[in-house]
């Protein structure tokens, strides 16, 4: 059989039926593209070096407001929410006469939708931290670094979290990374107040 001319060819792949099959694909490429531009922005650098890097409780405190609704990665002693010893007398803590502790919190405790904290509160990190503290010998502190969003009110210094809202600003929990059972002969952080931590 002889091959058709190729202009006959071309006609019959441009014609109107061609169009009617490919159209059911093409519209679903679009919706499925239309839908990916719905979904979270990708994080920006610096919060992705943010959660990857640890920064100490003292840390957080000298540019609080800067890491409001961030993830972080961060490190401090279970007493009373999440401090550091000795922080220098220097940053925003330090200007607005507060404390620089953190609240406890997991992802059922936290109203805040802005930004959402695009993470469940893994359970087992959580019963680890609570177990631990409640295991603390005299002479001992509990340390921890986790990874979690920052809580904090806009109107900074407003306080507001917490036992009797006495913290500055709350951390929502994501998981744990290390936690290590210290020596501290000073203070017996086995007085504990009653609460989730």
């Amino acid at each position: 059989m002889a091959e058709r001319p190729a202009a006959t060819r071309a006609a019959r792949q441009a014609s109107p039926l061609n169009s009617l099959t490919q159209a059911p694909i093409v519209g679903a490429v679009i919706a499925l593209l239309s839908g990916c531009s719905a979904s979270p922005p990708l994080p920006s650098i610096q919060e992705v070096n943010a959660a990857s890097r640890v920064i100490s409780v003292c840390e957080l405190f000298q540019s609080l407001s800067w890491y409001r609704g961030k993830k972080i990665t961060v490190s401090g002693i279970v007493y009373h929410g999440l401090r550091q010893p000795d922080c220098p007398n220097k940053g925003w803590a330090a200007a607005h006469h507060v404390t620089p502790a953190l609240d406890l919190e997991s992802t059922e405790r936290d109203h805040e939708t802005d930004p959402p904290s695009g993470f469940t509160t893994e359970q087992e990190s959580w019963s680890r931290i609570e177990e631990a503290q409640n295991a603390l010998q005299r002479g001992e502190e509990l340390w921890i670094t986790v990874t979690g969003r920052v809580r904090c009110s806009p109107e900074l210094p407003v306080a507001g979290y917490g036992h009797l809202g006495a913290f500055p600003a709350a951390l929502i929990i994501d998981r744990l990374i290390k936690l290590e059972i210290k020596k501290n002969s000073a203070v017996d952080y086995r007085v504990k107040y009653r609460g989730p931590m």
